[in-house]
């Protein structure tokens, strides 16, 4: 059994970002992460202006954003059919002057090896299944702490996820599309949430929808996406890089911040937001303040 001062369950943005921080300030830490390699998801290769200003200011560069994704220069807002495009971002005090496109694969790897830099223990395939405690200590795996954080997404058989918003994302391939662009179609048939197109490198282009009404018929949705903005931006010669994928969003639900030794952050705190639908910079914020947490707790080996 390896003693270590915190056991980061799962090693997307949130737990990147909770282990970086933890890692920087002396803690012995290890990430446990179910996937391997880190790929499958497709969801969340958006990042914002504001996503883009809360990775500057966790200190992450930004330039390798730039290097594997696509600068976003406009956005592209549809509303009950009129389009009205945005351009000539300026920068502001919470947000950059440009957001990225990027594929989540690549974005989390770039998030992993960020952690690993800055001396995180990373162990992929590792499937948690359960969680014990002996007095102080959490037992996981071949691992004990007395601090454990679950970063492990909406859905990971630990937590609840009844009620939550979802969404289906894809990323398509095409010769054609809004180039160094946002779209978003917030029409009608999309109440209570939009539909989305955005370039994420040469000929590449992430597509979905999403609703934070958790009895929408998505597939639904999905396929009126298809046949008109797809349609439309990318023409009809639009062939699936990665197929369409549904998740769950942690977003809205009520989850404890923390309690005694044991942590929840990301989509696991229900972290992501609730008016948009965005994830990634709520993610890292979430791990940051988590990491803060316990280092002002003041558990460790």
């Amino acid at each position: 059994m390896k003693t270590v001062d915190c056991i980061v369950i799962g090693a997307g943005p949130a737990g990147t970002f909770c282990a970086t921080t933890l890692a920087s300030h002396g803690m012995r830490c290890v990430a446990l992460e179910k996937r391997n390699p880190m790929a499958g998801k497709v969801c969340g290769g958006g990042i914002s202006r504001y996503g883009v200003r809360v990775l500057e200011k966790a200190g992450f560069p930004i330039d390798q954003l730039l290097q594997n994704g696509v600068k976003i220069e406009r956005d592209v807002r549809i509303r009950d059919g009129q389009a009205t495009a945005h351009t000539h971002w300026e920068e502001e005090p919470f947000e950059a002057s440009f957001a990225v496109g990027i594929r989540r694969d690549i974005l989390e790897n770039l998030f992993l090896q960020y952690a690993i830099r800055h001396g995180v223990a990373v162990r992929l395939g590792c499937q948690v299944s359960r969680i014990e405690r002996n007095n102080s200590l959490f037992l996981v795996d071949d691992y004990c702490a007395p601090n454990v954080v679950l970063a492990c997404g909406a859905v990971n058989g630990l937590t609840p996820c009844k009620k939550l918003p979802a969404g289906i994302s894809v990323v398509c391939k095409s010769e054609q599309g809004p180039a160094h662009s946002f779209v978003f179609d917030y029409s009608k048939p999309y109440d209570g949430g939009y539909a989305w197109i955005f370039h994420v490198g040469q000929n590449l282009w992430n597509a979905g929808v999403w609703s934070r009404n958790p009895g929408v018929n998505l597939k639904a949705l999905f396929q009126h996406h298809e046949r008109t903005c797809l349609r439309k931006y990318l023409g009809g010669n639009v062939v699936y890089a990665q197929s369409p994928r549904g998740a769950l969003i942690g977003a809205g639900g009520k989850m404890p911040c923390h309690e005694t030794g044991m942590y929840f952050c990301g989509d696991t705190a229900r972290a992501a937001s609730i008016s948009n639908g965005e994830g990634i910079p709520q993610a890292v914020l979430s791990g940051i303040q988590t990491a803060k947490n316990i280092l002002a707790d003041g558990r460790n080996c």
